[in-house]
């Protein structure tokens, strides 16, 4: 049977928001459950756990971050034989609303959006990193409408790049490959990099890949290389024929019709606007 948890069954009334864990060896797993007035989320620190979410489920593991929305129905419990722990913050639904409609209102994938499963991130390296240090950091913080606000705030506004977004768990050997091949020396290569790096055929990395990202290896290797060009027009002094070669683009006027498709400008349009504020527009 589904519970439905208010907020005043694990937090006082005054606060915006509640910080807990759970591991493994509390033997214990959480019933089946949905939120009344509160939205939530969770790292995933070590192990692996079974998340049972909306009537499907998922395999979670270490460095995965969740976002859970009020109307989610979940649940958790152990796989045989392994551990686990995570962390979780609850927060008022008021909050998330608050900052949807200030700074996210035409976004329709906020906080997961309509998706029938909540969004996942895989977190690495510096990402992960950075995490750990807000959760950390609100274990210790007053729990005040503020603090928790600009926790979502900061997250909201680094998240991880699209590869690292799952709306579909990517499989190792492909989140692998997708973490490697965002080394320019990789996507410069191009598509036969990705399937070398992932170590499967082409079709099945094709049909992993837009199961899991909605992206093609075309559309990921483009994006690649549209965002370091991006990137060197702002910082470097190089001309655009370079920066469109070096960025692993065959032909300027293929790079400049992506280009333009992407950010809307040409990519002399958008180094002169951006460095208009600085430079007094020059190119």
């Amino acid at each position: 049977m589904t519970q439905t948890l208010h907020w005043n069954d694990f937090s006082l009334e005054d606060e915006a928001f509640h910080v807990a864990g759970l591991s493994s060896d509390q033997k214990q797993e959480t019933g089946e459950h949905t939120h009344k007035g509160f939205a939530e989320c969770f790292l995933v620190v070590s192990g692996r756990l079974r998340h049972q979410v909306n009537g499907k489920e998922q395999v979670l593991r270490a460095g995965q971050f969740i976002m859970i929305r009020e109307s989610d129905t979940h649940s958790f419990r152990p796989l045989r034989g392994e551990s686990f722990t995570f962390r979780n913050i609850a927060f008022r639904t008021e909050s998330l609303t608050f900052i949807r409609n200030r700074y996210f209102p035409n976004q329709p994938d906020f906080w997961g959006g309509s998706e029938e499963l909540p969004a996942v991130w895989t977190l690495m390296d510096e990402n992960l990193e950075r995490m750990e240090h807000r959760f950390s950091r609100l274990t210790t913080q007053p729990r005040e409408r503020i603090t928790i606000e600009q926790f979502l705030l900061d997250l909201l506004t680094d998240r991880p790049s699209q590869n690292h977004r799952t709306a579909a768990l990517m499989p190792d050997w492909l989140e692998l490959a997708c973490e490697a091949v965002r080394d320019p020396v990789h996507f410069v290569e191009g598509i036969p990099a990705l399937f070398r790096l992932a170590g499967r055929s082409p079709e099945h990395v094709s049909r992993e890949l837009k199961r899991c990202t909605g992206e093609t290896p075309t559309e990921l290797i483009n994006r690649l290389r549209l965002e370091q060009a991006a990137r060197r027009l702002l910082l470097s002094g190089e001309d655009i024929t370079t920066i469109a070669y070096n960025s692993g683009f065959e032909t300027l006027s293929y790079f400049s019709a992506l280009f333009k498709k992407r950010f809307g400008l040409s990519p002399r349009d958008y180094r002169k606007k951006n460095r208009a504020a600085v430079f007094g527009g020059a190119s």
